[in-house]
């Protein structure tokens, strides 16, 4: 119960940041933040962006594509009061 305690406390942390349009990070792991859709006009349009640290690329042997145009699936949006 204590792990999802923490894992709990841990999400609604992070929920709090990005909606305060800031930056998580996390040593080791990398950073997480929102990228505003600049084509949208809606400036709630954002979508989530994970940011792996150079050190857990190298320590997990994960090979770096640069980023990815997904501009031709549809965008996910996530319900976090339902989470």
């Amino acid at each position: 119960m204590l792990f999802s305690d923490t894992w709990n406390a841990f999400t609604k942390w992070c929920k709090s940041q990005l909606d305060l349009d800031r930056t998580i990070s996390i040593a080791g792991f990398g950073n997480i933040s929102y990228k505003i859709n600049e084509d949208s006009k809606d400036q709630k349009d954002k979508t989530l962006m994970i940011y792996i640290s150079e050190q857990l690329i190298q320590q997990s042997h994960l090979k770096y594509r640069g980023e990815v145009d997904n501009s031709h699936y549809p965008p996910i949006k996530i319900n976090f009061a339902a989470v």
